[in-house]
């Protein structure tokens, strides 16, 4: 069995306070009432729908389809599974989330439409050129400015700004994130040197995963895991 070396790309100076931005996603409904999805969720309700999409990946420069299905299953909630198909047919295997939304009214939690849009809607954001880090070279930039800003040497008297905050709390779930995943030192320096893409999939209401693509062996590694 080969063993993976996990690697710390970076260290955290003694002095830096672990701080993380906490961001809330807060569903506002006029005129009906919000509900929790454990709550609610009828034994009768199910989901079998699918969808295909095409956009161009800016970062990879080219036109790819991302598939999302929307299914239930052993009568829980709906699971979505995603594939992404390249130009040249290649298919990356995306993975699956369920509970897509959590407090919502009861029509939105039934409504399978509205589930498969949640689903795929991070994932087309990413790849596209509004992407909030659409390589990691752009990512590691972000992460390597949370860790210097917060540094004592550059903090300015009234403390740190909110952009060094975001980069930050960045930095600091980069770091737990890569801890984890089994890239050594040549793989990730290649993936980031080469600006491989990004790609984040939704995995419920709170919680998202960001990937690495590495176009050489059709596999991702995750590098930024948000939410709960």
């Amino acid at each position: 069995m080969v063993k993976h070396e996990k690697v710390m790309f970076s260290a955290y100076p003694s002095t830096m306070k672990n701080s993380l931005v906490v961001l809330s996603v807060i569903f506002a409904f006029a005129g009906a009432e919000a509900v929790t999805a454990q709550d609610t969720l009828p034994s009768d309700f199910s989901c079998d729908i699918s969808d295909e999409q095409t956009v161009y990946w800016a970062a990879m420069s080219q036109a790819v389809t991302l598939r999302t299905q929307l299914k239930t299953h052993d009568d829980s909630f709906p699971v979505g599974f995603m594939t992404l198909v390249l130009e040249n047919g290649t298919e990356v295997d995306l993975g699956q989330g369920s509970k897509y939304l959590d407090d919502a009214p009861e029509a939105e939690l039934r409504d399978c439409e509205i589930l498969l849009e949640i689903a795929k809607a991070d994932t087309l954001d990413s790849l596209s050129r509004k992407a909030r880090f659409p390589t990691l070279t752009s990512l590691w930039a972000f992460s390597a400015m949370g860790q210097d800003c917060m540094d004592d040497a550059n903090l300015p008297d009234d403390g740190p700004s909110q952009q060094c905050q975001e980069a930050a709390s960045i930095h600091e779930i980069f770091m737990e994130t890569s801890s984890e995943t089994p890239m050594n030192y040549k793989q990730f320096n290649r993936l980031r040197d080469s600006g491989a893409p990004l790609i984040t999939v939704r995995r419920s209401t709170y919680y998202s995963e960001t990937y690495v693509y590495d176009p050489q062996t059709n596999k991702l590694h995750n590098v930024l895991t948000e939410g709960c």
